[in-house]
């Protein structure tokens, strides 16, 4: 379907330029094809190029459309508006018998404005890149536990007669890391680790010792004081 929108996108702009070309060298006589009547013929091609692009995405501006999407609009909103600004000078030049020199000022200011467009939505793109950043580091621990809780219950549902009592005690655990809250501090991070590795223990008991149910209650009672203590750690 993508492949199909920029196959379609790509007839429209090569068909959109050949109209414009076309219109331009019809309309206009030869004796009046002046400096002007290129910066015009050169501008409209450039607006409906970079419109046609942009809507169509036919040029991939970043793979990672999570980094880019946070400048994706400020983009959007100036190439919108260079786009009106530059048909209007071409259109008030015309009727206004503009000389070249003004017209050619009026143009570069509207690309100036693009160009700064292009510049604040990279800006808002590494934003947002580096709050993303941030955000993966500090659920990273989160992420890794709730990882290790679904192993374990993985294992508790094959035989719920046998882990009743487990299941309950690694519900209140789940329940209990729901409303963990996300951090990166590294006292924290290191108790994560350690409630990864709790579990990850208890796991493996419970698979591999069908005698060792004790030792599993222990290591999940560990873990419910881990995360009291992470809790304690993140407030602090």
């Amino acid at each position: 379907m993508k492949t199909t929108t920029k196959n379609f996108g790509t007839i429209v702009l090569l068909a959109g330029i050949a109209v414009i070309f076309a219109g331009f060298f019809l309309f206009v006589t030869e004796e009046k094809r002046n400096s002007v009547f290129w910066l015009d013929l050169v501008v409209a091609c450039f607006v409906f190029s970079i419109t046609s692009i942009t809507e169509f995405g036919l040029i991939a501006v970043n793979s990672n459309f999570n980094k880019q999407i946070g400048g994706l609009g400020i983009r959007l909103s100036y190439i919108r508006l260079y786009s009106l600004l530059a048909i209007a000078i071409i259109v008030i030049g015309y009727f206004a018998k503009a000389i070249f020199n003004y017209q050619l000022f009026f143009q570069l200011a509207a690309a100036f404005i693009l160009l700064s467009g292009y510049f604040f939505s990279h800006l808002s793109s590494s934003h947002t890149s580096s709050v993303q950043a941030e955000q993966d580091i500090q659920r990273k621990g989160k992420d890794e536990i709730i990882k290790a809780i679904s192993q374990f219950e993985v294992l508790i549902s094959k035989d719920s007669n046998k882990f009743g009592a487990e299941k309950q005690k690694i519900d209140t655990i789940k329940e209990t890391v729901r409303y963990l809250s996300p951090t990166n501090n590294s006292s924290a991070n290191e108790l994560d680790a350690e409630i990864v590795s709790t579990i990850q223990q208890a796991y493996s008991v419970a698979k591999n010792n069908d005698n060792g149910r004790t030792e599993v209650f222990l290591l999940l009672n560990k873990c419910e004081e881990l995360l009291k203590l992470r809790k304690i750690t993140y407030s602090n």
